[in-house]
């Protein structure tokens, strides 16, 4: 990320704000403590499974000049090894998994998540909270994001693949 803010000389655009901790703190503390940071007019998140495209940095401003509360693009994700494309935008239902023929799961739509850029003010008007599925993994982003869908929002939908998600039930690190 470092270097494409260099590249497109957005460093009096582009702040990064970095967490790393020795996992005695819960991922909600975390993102409430990642969001009092924050200075920028939007924040998004980035984890550790997480990556980005080589447009990205530049995609998200150019988008920002719309001054939307939240920026959504597309997505590929590796899911326990297997393909899933998401397109996220405001007013997209929250769609399951659903494995098509090849193995992958087929292409789906999702409403913004924590990873989608949003507004500052917006994003730090609603704090994360200690929140786990039945099997004790933290479910904090999506109790956040949903909160946020109850507001009036805005959106612009950058239509490229700007994020990566690679999650493997075996390596994940989000229980706490």
């Amino acid at each position: 990320m470092e270097k494409q803010i260099a590249d497109n000389n957005l460093d009096d655009k582009v702040e990064i704000v970095a967490l790393l901790d020795n996992k005695k703190c819960s991922i909600a503390a975390k993102r409430n403590n990642l969001l009092q940071h924050a200075q920028g007019d939007y924040v998004a998140f980035l984890d550790d499974d997480d990556d980005i495209s080589a447009e990205y940095v530049s995609s998200l401003v150019k988008a920002s000049h719309a001054e939307k509360d939240v920026i959504t693009f597309d997505q590929k994700c590796r899911i326990n090894g297997k393909g899933l494309a998401v397109s996220f935008g405001l007013g997209n239902p929250h769609q399951g998994l659903k494995e098509g023929k090849d193995g992958n799961y087929l292409p789906i739509l999702r409403p913004p998540y924590h990873v989608c850029a949003w507004k500052s003010s917006l994003a730090k008007s609603i704090s994360f909270r200690e929140v786990f599925t039945e099997e004790g993994q933290s479910c904090e982003d999506i109790d956040w994001c949903s909160r946020l869908y109850s507001k009036e929002l805005t959106h612009i939908h950058v239509g490229k693949i700007l994020h990566y998600y690679f999650y493997d039930s075996k390596l994940t690190t989000s229980i706490f």
